[in-house]
């Protein structure tokens, strides 16, 4: 089945909730077989917002929310058709509850799931859709749910802002082994065009080939041309000296050795292969 966004309606409801929370989680048995646990979401959810997911006259999917107090809200429950799963449903569900609560000043979105340490394949699936949905592990309750239901607690900052910093780079496997090393970072998107590494919550590193970007923007961007810094990205890092040596060990260019700055930094400055300047930098204070 292949469900395109426009056929995807997300909307509240404010009646049947239970009726619709009941019929999912029985099509569901490996992640909701939990009887008790099943009556009891059908009656929590009665008191709680409840989105939806439908497509024409199918509701295929919802979530609920629990509201803890005015700034920060849970993902009481929520669960999508089998049939529609790797649909981008919970996706939209999600990101669907996020704009619902950052338009009435919530400040963080929680949710429970299932803990890597009593391993399942279903439920791991759920833990990293909940992770690459941008969710942060904080706790694991081994007794919240029972000793064999080790419970473990993520966490989303709602209203934050992601930043992207794309360096446009002439060979995108050697800038991708270079990036690795020096950050000692998996990348988390390496495709032919883009390469992302992932630096914090909120901070995106891409490596985009020049030739893509030409495709993009046509002749309005030039020629490029290496030797002449284009851009700078400036690290905060907790080993200044030893991530400066291994970049260039690997291959960059030494500009400045680390030394004390002063705006208050230590700080060195390399570049890559593509004429990107590179700060690695530890406050002094």
């Amino acid at each position: 089945m292949n469900l395109s966004k426009l056929d995807l309606k997300i909307e509240e409801v404010h009646s049947d909730k239970g009726p619709i929370c009941e019929k999912i989680l029985r099509s569901l048995p490996m992640w909701f077989g939990i009887e008790s646990a099943i009556v009891d979401y059908i009656k929590d959810v009665q008191t709680m917002p409840m989105l939806i997911a439908s497509t024409g006259s199918e509701i295929v999917g919802f979530v609920s929310l629990n509201k803890h107090n005015k700034k920060t809200a849970e993902i009481h429950v929520m669960a999508v058709l089998e049939s529609y799963h790797r649909q981008k449903v919970g996706k939209a569900l999600v990101e669907a509850a996020e704009t619902y609560l950052e338009e009435n000043q919530f400040k963080f979105l929680s949710v429970k799931t299932l803990s890597e340490s009593r391993p399942n394949e279903e439920y791991d699936k759920t833990r990293n859709f909940y992770l690459a949905m941008g969710f942060s592990p904080v706790e694991e309750f081994k007794t919240l749910w029972g000793e064999h239901n080790p419970c473990l607690l993520l966490i989303k900052t709602l209203n934050a802002v992601i930043a992207h910093t794309i360096l446009y780079v002439s060979d995108q496997k050697r800038s991708c082994d270079f990036y690795s090393s020096v950050l000692k970072l998996k990348p988390i998107l390496d495709v032919p065009g883009m390469t992302e590494f992932k630096l914090s919550e909120n901070h995106i590193l891409g490596l985009m080939p020049e030739a893509g970007i030409k495709r993009l923007l046509g002749n309005t961007i030039g020629d490029f041309s290496t030797g002449s810094p284009r851009t700078e990205l400036y690290l905060h890092v907790s080993n200044p000296e030893e991530i400066f040596l291994n970049s260039i060990r690997l291959g960059a260019k030494e500009l400045s050795l680390v030394s004390n700055r002063d705006w208050g930094d230590r700080a060195g400055y390399v570049m890559d292969f593509d004429g990107n300047v590179l700060a690695f930098a530890a406050s002094l204070r």
